[in-house]
């Protein structure tokens, strides 16, 4: 009801934020038809960049309300029905003055400046853990074009878990002294010819859901994030104190595969999600970190849920945790993988890495490094391939004519850009097309394989990425220049795509060299040339049409993204890596025991229906509410809200102050409910050993509220107690959440406190109800009315079981569980106190005195209690 209750008010809240913000944005459909897939295709027709087109037309479907640059958008929507959505998404930018990742998808804006990139300030991102921070700012991710040192430019621009995922400098965000420029880390300080003087590096700090969970004390800044790495409910975060710094949103998820449910990988779609900004739903960069971060269809059309921070389920706790004090991890022997391998946690195996010729593997770095920086006598390979529009190109010496042209458009820029290269002209079959299987079609591609051999000393690195990153050339077709946009492919889909042809070429007289003859050795340009690649053998792959595919992983590539090497096929480590990305590779490995939480969820349950009951019998029911009862009906309301606060309480995290709310009130309501089973205890040892008679009316209300005041001012100082200690321990900054309480459990979020004000006066609660409860047991087995004959053994055994359960001393197995962690004494401990509510119903609602009391009631006659017809004892 609580939770029911609580979505309402969120729902409600977001619909009137969404009328004022979004209300002018209807779209008709909440997914496109037939007639939007027209549409877009029309409005995209003259497009010829296949990954620029893609974006173009995915942005249009799916924001049809977000006109782009250029006067590009969407005719009036058309509509059969009366339902009306908001746009999913947010309007991307034509401004030059913002930053060029920023812009929308269909312009290209070069910046003279660095650019800029929104990060969120902290080390694990959203998808790996719940914990994260608020708010994302506007880093420097990029090095000065003057800046030469590859090594640095690398840790500056590349993915920081790609690299090293355990060396801190990646990670932490510096920022100039004196002005408000940031700086994703330390090396895009350096490469931007920034002194170490000038910068200052953010505060980093650990938080956790509960505290610090680590066995050991980690001896240095690496350990401690193979720490955090491995347990999953910690995080890092990165402060910039009191300086103020630009924020952005990109939304939570700007690159593909955060939440690791991707499984058919599409560089378009990765390519498309990290190079423009049109806010998703709220939380993706874009539609397509949308399609590469969940398992849903994308929308044309959303509503106010739609833009709800929710993952799709309730979350429950485990009940140990109101008083545990460690995280209890173990430990999987995981053989080590070699240098030139890396591990495969869905199959447990080391697979090994291969990286082109003359590169070898840096495990460390996760890259192939090159051997040598200078080479000489070396041939270069690469096949281009270039999309042509004409639909009266329809025979194979049109197609001839389009595939020279290009390829001496190609040679001569390659030649202008790289001087010394000698050309070389090795075979008559280098040029290919799908022409005559597309006919029907206006487009079509012609590939082209050229051949370069540098016969002296050269960087080959400048060498390769020169003639990887050449897109587009201006050839002559016909004495007309047309600008032709290229991509580079490989030589597995020439060979399995069945709807490309060899087209004939004629060797051309005077270009053949003496050169070419020589044995150079041959480097095959691919796509990701430089990417480690990892092997699959041919028997965990299938070949089908133009994908390559591992079922195992129920991944596809692309043929032009895979690389055949004799009987194995080769893969970027990357692509592999984001698929299994949210399965730590860690040798320490967490154990989450579902079966607490869902043995927590079924007793705790039971047990609030029970309380209820019961609450509802002694309010129904004068007589039964004496001291003992009144005790009971107390005991029973504050045992109702704390199970249901603690329980229901975890679905709160995505609202802080919320969160933080109910943990507060959560630590409150445990605390009074284990003072009001010591004041049980304390009132059955009064009525043995000091009660000499039955006390009036006045008395026994005096007595009531001297119990409630007890219970209320003593946990009302332990929740002040971790308010101030919070507000006046640095400690505080380490943590989520408001005032001592929030993190991902909506409870206390230290470990420290949860010992201090909870733990240890709970303990010292429980040490004394054992003590009293023993006198009362010595008391009642000297009383002279007790005889010792098995059936009185019976009868007291079960009078002892009904007072046990107002004691709370079965809370013991919690704090055994916490020094032993052996599962055993978790499970007992959940069994006897999250079904505490059930046993105080047994042992009181069902017995004698209320079935006749409940007797007399459904008569509607009065009832005659007494003493004798209970048959229970003083307490009952």
């Amino acid at each position: 009801m609580f939770t029911a209750s609580k979505s309402m008010m969120i729902f409600v809240l977001l619909l009137l934020n969404g009328l004022l913000s979004r209300g002018e944005l209807f779209v008709p459909r909440e997914y496109p038809v037939q007639a939007d897939y027209k549409e877009v295709e029309y409005l995209t027709r003259n497009i010829s960049t296949y990954e620029k087109k893609a974006a173009i037309e995915h942005q249009l479907l799916y924001c049809p309300r977000q006109p782009l640059c250029n006067g590009l958008a969407r005719f009036q929507l058309w509509s059969n029905n009366s339902n009306n959505y908001i746009s999913c998404c947010d309007q991307c930018s034509c401004t030059y003055d913002a930053p060029a990742d920023e812009h929308c998808p269909n312009i290209d804006i070069s910046n003279t400046s660095t650019s800029k990139t929104c990060i969120y300030p902290q080390y694990k991102q959203f998808g790996q853990t719940n914990l994260t921070v608020r708010y994302s700012f506007y880093m420097v991710a990029d090095c000065a074009t003057d800046f030469k040192d590859s090594d640095i430019i690398n840790k500056c621009t590349s993915d920081q878990q790609h690299i090293d995922l355990f060396d801190i400098d990646l990670f932490v965000p510096v920022a100039h002294i004196n002005e408000t420029i940031v700086y994703k880390n330390i090396y895009c300080a350096v490469c931007n010819h920034e002194y170490e003087s000038n910068i200052q590096s953010w505060d980093a700090y650990v938080f956790c859901n509960n505290g610090t969970p680590f066995i050991n004390t980690p001896s240095s800044h690496r350990e401690l994030l193979q720490e955090v790495q491995s347990f999953e409910k910690c995080n890092i975060r990165f402060s910039h104190g009191t300086r103020e710094y630009e924020k952005c949103n990109w939304g939570k998820y700007t690159k593909c595969n955060q939440t690791g449910s991707w499984t058919n990988y599409s560089k378009t779609i990765d390519h498309a999600c990290s190079n423009y900004t049109s806010v998703y739903m709220g939380q993706y960069r874009n539609v397509f970190c949308y399609m590469c971060n969940t398992d849903r269809p994308p929308k044309m059309g959303c509503t106010q849920l739609d833009f709800m921070d929710d993952s799709g389920h309730a979350v429950f706790g485990a009940f140990t945790g109101l008083i545990r004090l460690t995280k209890h991890i173990a430990v999987d022997e995981v053989d080590k993988c070699g240098d030139n391998e890396i591990y495969d946690t869905n199959e447990d195996v080391c697979r090994e890495v291969v990286c082109p010729s003359y590169y070898e593997y840096n495990q460390n770095n996760n890259s192939c490094e090159a051997i040598f920086s200078v080479m000489s006598n070396q041939m270069y390979e690469i096949y281009y391939k270039a999309i042509i529009s004409d639909n009266t190109c329809t025979t194979q010496s049109c197609y001839i004519q389009y595939a020279s042209a290009v390829e001496f458009a190609i040679k001569e820029r390659i030649q202008s850009d790289l001087t010394g290269l000698v050309q070389c002209e090795k075979s008559n079959t280098e040029w290919f097309s799908n022409g005559l299987t597309q006919r029907n079609s206006s487009k079509f591609i012609v590939i082209i394989k050229i051949t370069f051999a540098k016969l002296h000393s050269h960087d080959h690195v400048d060498y390769i990425n020169t003639l990887a990153s050449l897109n587009e050339v201006t050839m002559s077709y016909k004495n007309t220049p047309v600008t032709v946009y290229l991509n580079i492919t490989s030589s597995m889909e020439l060979e399995y795509d069945r709807t490309i042809d060899r087209l004939h070429r004629t060797m051309i007289p005077g270009i053949f060299e003496w050169n070419c003859m020589m044995r150079f050795t041959t480097i095959s340009i691919v796509p990701d040339f430089f990417c480690p690649r990892i092997k699959f053998s041919v028997d965990e792959v299938v070949l089908s049409g133009s994908y390559f595919k591992v079922p195992k992983f129920n991944v596809t590539y692309y043929f032009r993204d895979v690389i055949k090497n004799g009987n194995y096929y080769l893969v970027c480590v990357y692509s592999f890596m984001n698929l299994i990305h949210n399965i730590t590779t860690s040798k320490v490995i967490i154990i989450e025991d579902i079966v607490e939480e869902i043995l927590s969820l079924i007793c705790s349950l039971v047990s609030i229906v029970s309380l209820a009951i019961t609450l509802v019998v002694y309010l129904v029911f004068k007589k039964l509410r004496t001291i003992p009862g009144i005790n009971n009906m107390m005991l029973s309301l504050h045992l109702l809200i704390a199970h249901s606060l603690y329980l229901f309480g975890f679905n709160a995290t995505r609202n802080d102050k919320l969160c933080s709310a109910l943990g507060l009130l959560t630590h409150y309501f445990w605390l009074a409910s284990v003072f009001w089973m010591h004041m049980c205890t304390v009132h059955m040892f009064r009525v043995f050993f000091s009660m000499k008679m039955k006390p009036t009316v006045k008395q026994s209300k005096r007595v009531v509220i001297v119990y409630s005041l007890y219970a209320a001012i003593i946990s009302g100082l332990l929740v002040a107690s971790n308010i101030t200690y919070h507000l006046a321990s640095d400690q505080n900054k380490q943590t989520t959440g408001y005032l001592g309480y929030g993190g991902d459990k909506c409870y206390i979020t230290l470990t420290d406190m949860i010992l201090f004000t909870f733990a240890i006066p709970v303990g010292i609660l429980l040490s004394s109800n054992i003590v009293l409860f023993c006198l009362v047991i010595y008391k009642i087995e000297h009383l002279p009315e007790v005889n010792s004959n098995n059936e009185k053994d019976r009868n007291m055994f079960v009078i002892y079981a009904k007072l046990t359960c107002l004691t709370g001393i079965t809370w013991i197995f919690g704090f055994v569980y916490q020094w032993i962690p052996v599962p055993a004494f978790s499970y007992i401990f959940i069994l006897l106190n999250a079904s505490q509510g059930l046993f105080i119903f047994l042992s009181f609602c069902c017995n004698d005195r209320v079935r006749l009391l409940i007797s007399y009631k459904w008569r509607g006659l009065e009832s005659h209690d007494s003493s004798k017809q209970s048959g229970s004892s003083k307490q009952s």
